[in-house]
């Protein structure tokens, strides 16, 4: 059992600053992911847990005990690297069995634990082969089975599925999941893959520039972004922005997408909102196909600039206020580039931000 507390953790290399002010709490059992572009210091973060980068300041407990001071190796942390790190000269057995040695653990146990390993992750007819006649993904499991097999109170992954090919990365992510479901040890991963941190983790913390942008679960940074980063970071594809500019009607903000204004939308006006500029942000999902001229409901008449078939459904590209937008459409019906496209906007899930600050301005829903 192993909480984490991260308090006030800033970290320097010389005049670069690296980490500013980073606060997190991690219950015992969660699985947090650290995401974000690069150089945004999530690995730096993982490696100040690791105890392989000192704190600059701040402080790192563990089940409330500082250990800021404490040796790597008597943190009882169990860490997989991006490159696998195993030691060539040892088969697999040895491999995994190396963390156990270290701690002089009985032999007995030893060959339990690697034989209850290797069971779980599917690596029994590999036990004697050495990592140089092992396949990326064969490796990837040796590395986490090394790992599970200290039993540590706190499991760090640095990016462990960047070096494999799509499919395997599928394939792993999904083992990743069902081993913390197994064993519910406490985990922080790093990934620089969105798509990887909503489908992993309990909760994400979204990083930029050193600091954290946004700490919560899948579900709060997809509904319920802080700003236009993660807006744009979470979702795949990414989420529109389309400059606009409103004018007040009561209680509510009006603006029109484009200079027919043949489709107006209106949202409730946030405490305070000017009608300077915004921007308008939206999912390609919440952007829908409108019904045939003369239906009665409104839509954009927009011409495609782009068709894309992903299989379960087809993304559209064109032009919206000066804006390149992104919709998601069914994939039964056939577009080509050039044709001309009516499509509706869902005000239900559509957001506003400060394009100066890049807050979010409009009202959680």
């Amino acid at each position: 059992m192993t909480t984490l507390e991260i308090r006030n953790v800033s970290k320097t290399f010389g005049d670069v600053e690296v980490l500013r002010d980073i606060s997190l709490a991690i219950e015992d059992g969660e699985f947090l992911v650290l995401v974000g572009p690069s150089g945004c210091g999530k690995t730096t973060l993982l490696n100040c847990l690791a105890g392989l980068e000192n704190v600059t300041s701040g402080d790192i407990l563990f089940n409330g005990r500082r250990v800021n001071d404490v040796a790597p190796k008597d943190r009882d942390i169990g860490m997989v690297f991006q490159n696998y790190a195993l030691y060539p000269n040892m088969d697999v057995r040895g491999n995994i069995a190396f963390g156990l040695e270290m701690r002089k653990v009985p032999k007995a146990v030893q060959a339990e634990k690697i034989a209850e390993v290797a069971r779980m992750l599917q690596i029994e007819p590999l036990l004697g082969r050495r990592p140089g006649q092992l396949s990326g993904g064969q490796r990837q499991r040796v590395a986490i089975g090394r790992a599970l097999a200290r039993e540590a109170g706190l499991f760090l992954f640095d990016e462990p599925l960047s070096n494999l090919d799509a499919k395997l990365r599928v394939e792993m992510r999904a083992e990743i999941k069902l081993l913390h479901q197994r064993t519910r040890t406490t985990s922080v991963y790093v990934t620089h893959d969105q798509v990887e941190a909503m489908t992993l983790g309990s909760r994400i913390c979204i990083m930029k520039d050193a600091r954290i942008q946004q700490f919560g679960t899948p579900r709060d940074l997809y509904q319920n972004p802080a700003n236009l980063f993660v807006a744009g970071f979470i979702g795949s594809p990414a989420m529109n922005f389309i400059p606009v500019s409103p004018r007040r009607a009561g209680q509510e903000l009006a603006f029109s997408l484009n200079a027919a204004e043949t489709q107006t939308i209106t949202l409730p006006a946030p405490p305070g909102a000017a009608t300077a500029d915004l921007v308008l942000g939206i999912r390609p999902e919440e952007i829908t196909l409108a019904p045939a001229q003369g239906a009665g409901e409104a839509g954009l008449d927009c011409e495609i600039l782009m068709v894309e078939p992903t299989g379960p459904d087809t993304l559209l590209s064109v032009m919206i206020n000066g804006a390149k937008v992104q919709a998601r459409v069914p994939p039964h019906v056939d577009f080509r580039p050039g044709e001309r496209v009516r499509l509706a906007l869902s005000p239900a899930r559509m957001m506003l931000f400060d394009p100066g600050t890049g807050a979010r301005i409009s009202a959680d829903r």
